[in-house]
C-alpha cells in the first residue's frame, strides 16, 4: 500500500499480503476468462445464473451445452479466490487499525465479518454445485434458501469492505487528506476528461464503432498510441504547475519555496523550464506525487476499459470489464509503490556535500526492468500496427493492443 511505513513488525505481514495479492489478481483473470467463455445465451450468461425463473431448465441447458466443466471450475476457483482476497484485506486491516482506540474490538468485528462472509460464500458455491445431482425439478425451499444465503453473503461482504475503508481512512486521512484535497483542486479538469473519454467509448452507441474504425487504419492506430502516451505524460505533470500557482508544491511555507530553472539551451536559445522546491533530497512519501502518477496511469486504464467493453459488446459475453480493469490497476499501483519505496530507500543514503551513493542492486534491476518493458511495449505496438495493416480488427489485434497498453501502464508507473 502506498505510503505504508515498513517496520520489523509489519514487514513479514506485508510481504505475505503482496504474495496473496499477486495470487488474487491471477485468479481474477482466470475467473474473468471462465465468465467470458461460459456464455450460452441471454438467459444463462454466467455460471452464477439467476435462479428465478426456470432454474432447473437453465441448469439442464448448462449440462447439454457442454459448459458443465466451466460451471464447476468457476465455483471451485471462487472458493479459493474469495479467501485469498479476504486474507489480504485482513492483513492490511490489522496494520491500518493499530493506532485506533479499541483496535482489538474493531479488528475482532472486522475479522468476524470476513470469516462469516467466507462461510456463506463457500456454502453458496457448494449449493450451486449440488444442484447438479437433481434429475428433476428442485424440491420446494432449496432455491429460496440459496437466495437467502446469497443476500446474507452480499450484506456481510459490504460490511466487511466498509470497515476496511474506515481503517484505511483513519490510517491516512490525517496525514494525506490535505494533499489529496489540493490535488483534486488542481486536477479536476483532467479527471473530467478521462471520465468523458470512458463515457464516449463505452456508453455511447457509436463508441464501439469508433474503436473498430481506429483498427481499420494502421496509420490512425499508430498516431493514437503516440497520442495516448503523450496525454498520459501530460496528465501526470500538468496538475503540478497549477498546484504550484495555487498552493505551492506541498504546503506553502517560508522553508519550502518554489524555484524555477532553465536547462542548457538546445536550439535558438529555447530550453525547458522546470519548477521544484528548494528542499533537498526529500524521502517523505507524497500523496500528491502518487496521485499525479495515478492520474497519468488512468489514461491507459481508460483505454484498457474501453477495449474490454468493446470486446464484450461484439462477442455478447459477460466479461467482467470493471473487475478486470480494477485488478490491472491494483497491480500497476502496487508495482509503482514498490519502485517508489526502493527509490526512497536509496535517497535516504544521500548526505549533502558528499558524492552521490551508488545505486542499490534492487533499484538497478527495477530501472533495467522499466527499460525492457518500454522496448517490449514498443515491439508489441509495432506488431499490432502490422496486424491492423494486414487484417484490421481481429482478436489478435485486440489482444496485442491490450498487452501493449498494459505494459505501457506498468512502465509508466
Amino acid at each position: 500500500m502506498a505510503g505504508m511505513h515498513y517496520t520489523k513488525d509489519n514487514l513479514p505481514s506485508v510481504t505475505l499480503a503482496n504474495v496473496l495479492l499477486t495470487a488474487f489478481l491471477i485468479l481474477t483473470i482466470l475467473l474473468a476468462w471462465i465468465i467470458s467463455s461460459f456464455r450460452i445465451n441471454d438467459v444463462v450468461p454466467v455460471p452464477q445464473f439467476d435462479l428465478f425463473p426456470q432454474a432447473f431448465e437453465k441448469l439442464q441447458l448448462i449440462v447439454t451445452s457442454g459448459k458443465l466443466n466451466l460451471y464447476k471450475w468457476f465455483f471451485r476457483i471462487d472458493s479459493l479466490w474469495a479467501p485469498i482476497g479476504v486474507t489480504t484485506l485482513l492483513i492490511f486491516g490489522k496494520i491500518f487499525c493499530r493506532k485506533l482506540s479499541f483496535r482489538k474490538v474493531y479488528y475482532f468485528v472486522f475479522m468476524s465479518l470476513g470469516l462469516l462472509a467466507l462461510i456463506f460464500d463457500w456454502w453458496e458455491n457448494r449449493l450451486y454445485i449440488n444442484l447438479l445431482q437433481y434429475k428433476q425439478p428442485f424440491p420446494d425451499g432449496i432455491l429460496d434458501n440459496l437466495i437467502s444465503i446469497q443476500n446474507i453473503k452480499y450484506a456481510l461482504y459490504c460490511a466487511f469492505l466498509l470497515q476496511f475503508l474506515y481503517f484505511l481512512y483513519m490510517r491516512y486521512a490525517e496525514t494525506y487528506l490535505k494533499q489529496i484535497k489540493v490535488f483534486f483542486r488542481s486536477a479536476w479538469l483532467n479527471i473530467i476528461f478521462v471520465g468523458i473519454l470512458v463515457f464516449i467509448l463505452t456508453k455511447v452507441d457509436q463508441g464501439t464503432t469508433i474503436i473498430i474504425d481506429l483498427f481499420q487504419s494502421p496509420v490512425d492506430y499508430l498516431v493514437f498510441i503516440i497520442l495516448l502516451n503523450t496525454i498520459a505524460l501530460i496528465f501526470s505533470h500538468y496538475p503540478i504547475y497549477l498546484q504550484i500557482w495555487q498552493h505551492g508544491l506541498d504546503y506553502p511555507s517560508k522553508d519550502n519555496k518554489i524555484v524555477w530553472k532553465l536547462n542548457k539551451p538546445q536550439w535558438l536559445g529555447i530550453g525547458i523550464v522546470s519548477f521544484q522546491a528548494n528542499v533537498k533530497h526529500s524521502t517523505k512519501f507524497s500523496a500528491t506525487q502518487f496521485l499525479r502518477r495515478a492520474l497519468g496511469m488512468s489514461v491507459y486504464l481508460a483505454w484498457i476499459y474501453a477495449l474490454l467493453a468493446c470486446y464484450r459488446t461484439l462477442d455478447r459475453n459477460q466479461l467482467p470489464v470493471f473487475l478486470m480493469t480494477a485488478s490491472i490497476a491494483v497491480f500497476a499501483f502496487w508495482s509503482y509503490r514498490r519502485l517508489l519505496r526502493q527509490k526512497n530507500d536509496w535517497k535516504k543514503k544521500f548526505v549533502i556535500g558528499e558524492p552521490r551513493p551508488r545505486l542499490t542492486p534492487a533499484l538497478i534491476r527495477a530501472c533495467k526492468g522499466l527499460v525492457v518493458l518500454v522496448w517490449i511495449a514498443i515491439l508489441i505496438t509495432l506488431i499490432s500496427v502490422t496486424i491492423v495493416f494486414l487484417e484490421e480488427w481481429t482478436p489478435i489485434s485486440w489482444i496485442s493492443s491490450i498487452c501493449s497498453t498494459v505494459i505501457y501502464l506498468l512502465a509508466f508507473g
